[in-house]
């Protein structure tokens, strides 16, 4: 994913989510790689980051059910305003 963003940086002078537009039009093969870069970090069934956060709150609900609600509260909590910020 850091070889990605430098990539783009490289080919457009900005890492701004605005100024970088048309990526798929001048760079298909890269877009592509950022597509999928971005499902296999959202954790979608099948791959390596949900089977590792399936093991760690099966971990957790054995520790502590109450707890493992408040870590999961905590943590999307955090993951949200971790991605609002500017």
């Amino acid at each position: 994913m850091f070889f990605l963003v430098d990539c783009i940086y490289k080919r457009f002078h900005s890492r701004n989510v605005i100024e970088v537009c048309g990526l798929w039009v001048v760079t298909p093969n890269l877009a592509l790689s950022v597509i999928l870069m971005c499902v296999f970090f959202s954790g979608l069934p099948g791959t390596l980051k949900f089977i590792v956060e399936f093991i760690l709150f099966i971990g957790i609900i054995d520790y502590s059910f109450l707890f493992c609600l408040l870590f999961l509260f905590v943590a999307n909590y955090l993951g949200l305003v971790g991605f609002t910020k500017n």
